[in-house]
């Protein structure tokens, strides 16, 4: 692959200049992988769906933080930025199926008698029906419906059919999520928003609190205009006037893409260690990681 002039260059004063920052990424990252998990997801209390796709968050998050560290370490912010956004999303994602209790309510629709909504309601009427195992359910029941919908959509037209075989997902599988979630469940996920939660985003996390909505209107907004083309400025540069291409990130941008994407990923830590208790020594390392994220990233 052909190199960019000087970037080689560009990027060593770079990790030089973020050497702290950089150091922290990989101690989080190796810090976690390294925690001792199995023995206590098996002693763990929690419904096996639960669990099973709890780790299957976490795995995704690991390889999205990794994603992050080598494309900062490539002087490619922007895109960790991307990647962050997802990230995010992940954590939402854990955060929504692992928290004990989840203020969202299935209401029928005004006039109809065979159409609901998913809704927001006061916390302190959450349900206990709606437990962990049912909001994983929805979690993968979302999934498998997405597949369908995509399989009808594209099996009209000949051209698309055999994508639309790919994705297709067998009717046993089907008919498990509508028993696991139920009739007003499976209509609302088959409908707008396509959502595992039934909510916008941005209404899912205003729901799950925790300052979530805060880091959506802000940081997550301006990952999302990199992350869908409206944000082509970054990509030119200004040399006395003169108007270029600009190849790599500013320093500032690859300590930010660190910044998020270590902060995101210190949360889905935590939400991870508050439900599984991942041992007493996890607790104190992730206490002082989060100490001294303040610090490197002051």
């Amino acid at each position: 692959m052909i190199e960019i002039p000087d970037y080689e260059m560009y990027v060593a004063n770079a990790m030089s200049e973020l050497k702290d920052q950089f150091t922290f990424a990989h101690r989080l990252y190796d810090g976690w992988m390294l925690v001792e998990k199995d023995r206590y997801i098996i002693e763990s209390k929690l419904d096996p769906l639960v669990i099973r796709l709890s780790m299957t968050l976490n795995v995704q998050a690991c390889r999205q933080f990794r994603s992050i560290i080598e494309l900062c370490e490539r002087g490619e912010a922007t895109n960790a930025m991307i990647v962050g956004r997802s990230l995010y999303e992940t954590a939402v994602a854990l955060m929504f199926v692992l928290s004990p209790q989840v203020p969202i309510r299935v209401k029928q629709k005004s006039g109809k008698t065979d159409a609901w909504q998913a809704e927001i309601h006061d916390p302190q009427l959450a349900s206990n029906s709606f437990t962990n195992r049912l909001r994983a359910a929805l979690y993968l029941s979302s999934t498998v419906f997405n597949d369908e919908r995509c399989y009808l959509k594209w099996n009209k037209r000949a051209e698309l059919q055999q994508m639309a075989n790919v994705v297709k997902p067998g009717q046993a599988l089907v008919d498990f999520c509508e028993r696991e979630i139920g009739k007003e469940w499976s209509f609302i996920l088959r409908h707008r928003p396509h959502t595992f939660s039934g909510l916008s985003l941005a209404e899912l996390t205003k729901a799950l609190g925790n300052n979530l909505d805060l880091y959506y209107d802000t940081v997550y907004h301006l990952f999302s205009r990199m992350a869908h083309a409206a944000d082509a400025i970054r990509h030119a540069s200004d040399n006395n006037g003169c108007f270029g291409p600009q190849w790599w990130s500013s320093v500032d941008d690859i300590c930010g893409g660190l910044q998020a994407g270590s902060q995101v990923f210190l949360a889905s830590t935590k939400i991870l260690q508050n439900n599984f208790g991942f041992g007493t020594d996890t607790d104190s390392k992730l206490d002082e990681l989060i100490a001294n994220f303040h610090k490197v990233f002051a």
